[in-house]
């Protein structure tokens, strides 16, 4: 929920969504993780099956999409969409980097769209400790 301050300048960012008809929005991978995936990716068995690391489109039934940025991959989800109280139903656009594993390329299976970002630029790799230790997939 957002601050009592912070609500004069969030109403007028919907204005200007709606003025300009947007119907995509761009979100980093804190954004997502606190508030629109389902917390963490499972991490995988990296001797599984290895599926090509190649962009994905698949067809929607929504006309409303969140781009997240999510370089390593770490963002887990149980749907191509995205779902808020009191807002459209969305389809989420994962951007990845080569920071992702072969083996989390599953992600194609569950129907998101993905596309690939290439490669960090140097110094341009997370520093954020995730729980469990976890670093970046």
């Amino acid at each position: 929920m957002a601050a009592p301050e912070a609500l004069p300048g969030l109403a007028e960012y919907g204005k200007l969504r709606g003025f300009y008809n947007c119907t995509a929005t761009l979100y980093g991978t804190t954004t997502m993780e606190e508030g629109y995936s389902d917390g963490l990716a499972p991490k995988l068995d990296e001797t599984g099956e290895k599926y090509p690391m190649e962009d994905y489109i698949v067809p929607s039934d929504v006309k409303n999409y969140i781009v997240s940025l999510d370089p390593a991959g770490i963002l887990g989800f149980s749907s191509p969409y995205a779902e808020k109280k009191g807002r459209p139903r969305t389809h989420v656009i994962e951007v990845l980097t080569e920071q992702v594993k072969p083996a989390y390329g599953f992600r194609k299976q569950q129907g998101r769209f993905r596309v690939r970002a290439g490669i960090l630029p140097p110094g341009g790799r997370r520093s954020r400790v995730y729980p469990e230790g976890r670093e970046a997939h």
